[in-house]
């Protein structure tokens, strides 16, 4: 079984931040694959399942996402390589998507906690959100902020394409390294 982790803070406060990506990135594959978001009442996650895969999006706040992860690696019994989690990355330029197995956490609360509680060589989908640009700005309020009015416009884009993404490999049951720029609407 692969288990896709979105990576998100619960609660409507958080619904259109940089940090929520992981989530609506999982909500827009869930509708694609037209199953349904539900609630566990084992594992602190929404989930939907399909016959080899599991779509989860936790339900603790990011710096806690390795806490549900690892429930729902024990729950399945699930090999760390067939774990994709998809986060927001600060690092990269918005729009960019980079795919890799392993690495460190570059910061990120949620991939600390998650290689904390499993390790770290599981798949990470890292979509870029850029850097603000007033470099005084912290940078917990600005993954924690809306995205500006003009990244707005491109984020349907980008979480069509990398959900498109997510779709493919689930059904090739791999994922691959690589980098592509998921503003470009070119497919």
């Amino acid at each position: 079984m692969i288990v896709i982790v979105g990576l998100g803070n619960p609660g409507q406060k958080y619904d259109k931040s940089r940090h929520n990506l992981g989530f609506v990135t999982i909500g827009a594959t869930t509708n694609k694959l037209e199953l349904e978001l539900k609630k566990s009442k084992f594992t602190s996650t929404m989930y939907a399942r399909g016959d080899d895969f599991e779509l989860i999006a936790p339900l603790t706040y990011v710096n806690e996402s390795g806490l549900a992860v690892a429930k729902v690696q024990q729950k399945h019994g699930v090999d760390i390589n067939d774990i994709w989690v998809i986060h927001d990355d600060t690092e990269i330029p918005f729009g960019e998507v980079r795919v890799k197995r392993g690495g460190t956490s570059g910061g990120h609360n949620g991939i600390k906690s998650i290689d904390e509680a499993i390790g770290t060589d599981y798949w990470r989908i890292r979509v870029g959100v850029g850097r603000p640009e007033n470099h005084e700005y912290d940078l917990a309020d600005y993954v924690l902020a809306e995205f500006s009015a003009e990244e707005s416009k491109l984020i349907p884009a980008i979480v069509d394409r990398v959900s498109d993404f997510l779709v493919q490999s689930i059904h090739n049951k791999e994922l691959s390294a690589q980098t592509f720029n998921a503003k470009n609407e070119d497919k």
